[in-house]
């Protein structure tokens, strides 16, 4: 199973490297990229990943990864169907969307609270979910061209910089003497996601 994982995860993220700058370029394949990059996550990567947490778990955290399955399963393929504009992208976005900030999200937030040595953490980590929860519900709000999405994807992004990332970053990384890679890790994936969800949103606008 950790075979399947490793070797679909690398085929499928080579195939929608290569699908990205085909569809930028508007070159043929790109969609048979795309399909077969997708198609890769969901039905080999996603479930062998998850199985692979699952047991090396040793059958704790179920309802965590059933919910991420729930949830990145149907948003993985809404965001296929999307782009190649087929019918059905709004249902699956929907689907994988609310399952992620219903289900997925607050499970995540119960472990790691659950978890920590750190219960001073505790109030942090509920400001960041909370933060993530509310960004990613403005993407469904503007993928689906509901009111509201404006200010939910400016008050979510704002609540994480300008509360959680201080606050949180205080917390953990005062008293380390050196840059720690997990905090420039970190700060690389709240800019990434931030500009990657605005810009894909400014698209679709």
């Amino acid at each position: 199973m950790k075979s399947i994982m490793k070797i679909s995860g690398i085929i499928s993220l080579a195939l929608l490297a290569f699908a990205a700058p085909f569809k930028l370029q508007h070159w043929a394949g790109a969609g048979l990229f795309m399909f077969f990059g997708f198609s890769l996550l969901g039905i080999f990567f996603l479930p062998s990943a998850i199985y692979v947490l699952y047991k090396e778990n040793k059958g704790k955290r179920f309802f965590l990864y059933l919910f991420g399955l729930l949830g990145f399963l149907p948003l993985m393929a809404g965001i296929l169907f999307k782009v190649q504009h087929w019918p059905g992208a709004g249902v699956l976005l929907t689907i994988g969307i609310a399952a992620i900030v219903i289900l997925f999200l607050p499970t995540l937030l119960y472990m790691k609270i659950k978890d920590s040595d750190r219960k001073d953490l505790n109030p942090v980590l509920i400001i960041g979910v909370v933060a993530g929860m509310i960004h990613i519900a403005g993407l469904l709000f503007k993928l689906m061209h509901w009111p509201g999405a404006s200010l939910l994807l400016f008050v979510g992004p704002m609540i994480f910089v300008l509360v959680f990332l201080p606050w949180y970053t205080f917390k953990v990384y005062k008293e380390k003497e050196y840059v720690m890679f997990d905090f420039i890790f970190l700060l690389v994936g709240v800019i990434w996601f931030i500009l990657t969800s605005t810009l894909f949103n400014l698209n679709i606008s």
